[in-house]
């Protein structure tokens, strides 16, 4: 029988709560636990569940701790975990850097809604794995300081240790990313603290893709100045783009300008791990 965790504030359970676990037993035929956020700890004897749902609406940081305990753990890693707030969308600010959730639902909501996209989370997240070939995934929110960069480049660049690539590959990973992720803040975003980049790592099982996205209005890609050119050479800055496109297999830009794609491919296919099944 498939399982499901969901992670509460409240002891007992609400009556909304009550009656969401009873909906999600019926409707995925599935065994639902209820935890709080203080006694919810990943351990390695935990059965591995289908979905994971997390109430983040007393807006403390609580919801965020136990997404990055599941996140950095291998089994769980492509859990898909739905998180419950006021907005039922990415909060607005963060606090350095927060791992960010699979999708996100107001709550409180109509329960049949949120079973819908419950479902539709689980379907992405199979198709992903089983069609695409996803073997991890870490994605962050990072609050808009270059210091909050370095500490995530930090997280990203132990996924890199699991793609086969030499360590002269994964030092052009983390120049890349640095790159990429410095115009993101100084660039795209002004460097406002109070705002963010969302990175989001997806290890495949033949290829390495990393988005970097900022809040900034963008920019026209055909607009780059090339930096090796006569009077550019000696600037000390403008150089992050030629970078990537010079260390990468693709570079891929999307939206107005200000997400950032860039595709490493590896040297031979993952294996499917048996937490990623």
């Amino acid at each position: 029988m498939d399982s499901i965790y969901i992670v509460i504030s409240d002891v007992p359970p609400d009556h909304k709560n009550q009656l969401l676990v009873s909906h999600l037993e019926t409707v995925f035929t599935a065994e639902v636990s209820l935890y709080t956020k203080s006694s919810f700890k990943v351990t390695d004897f935990m059965p591995v569940p289908t979905l994971i749902i997390i109430d983040q609406t007393k807006n403390s940081h609580e919801g965020y701790t136990v997404l990055k305990s599941l996140k950095t753990v291998s089994q769980f890693n492509l859990v898909p975990v739905l998180m419950l707030n006021t907005k039922g969308q990415k909060p607005d600010t963060v606090d350095k850097f927060w791992f960010d959730a699979d999708g996100y639902v107001q709550w409180p909501s109509e329960i049949p809604d949120l079973t819908e996209q419950a479902q539709a989370l689980i379907k992405k997240m199979n198709y992903e794995k089983n069609n695409k070939g996803l073997r991890e995934k870490l994605c962050f929110l990072v609050q808009n300081e270059l210091k909050n960069l370095f500490e995530v480049n930090n997280y990203i660049s132990d996924l890199f240790t699991h793609t086969g690539l030499d360590n002269d590959e994964i030092v052009n990973l983390r120049l890349t990313l640095d790159e990429i992720g410095t115009n993101a803040i100084r660039h795209g975003n002004l460097n406002d603290p109070s705002k963010m980049v969302i990175i989001r790592c997806l290890l495949y099982e033949k290829y390495l893709s990393v988005t970097i996205e900022d809040q900034g209005k963008g920019f026209d890609v055909t607009g780059i100045p090339d930096p090796t050119t006569t009077g550019r050479i000696l600037l000390p800055s403008g150089r992050g783009i030629f970078i990537a496109r010079q260390l990468m297999d693709k570079v891929l830009f999307h939206g107005d300008g200000n997400k950032v794609e860039f595709i490493k491919e590896l040297p031979l296919p993952l294996q499917k791990s048996s937490s990623s099944c």
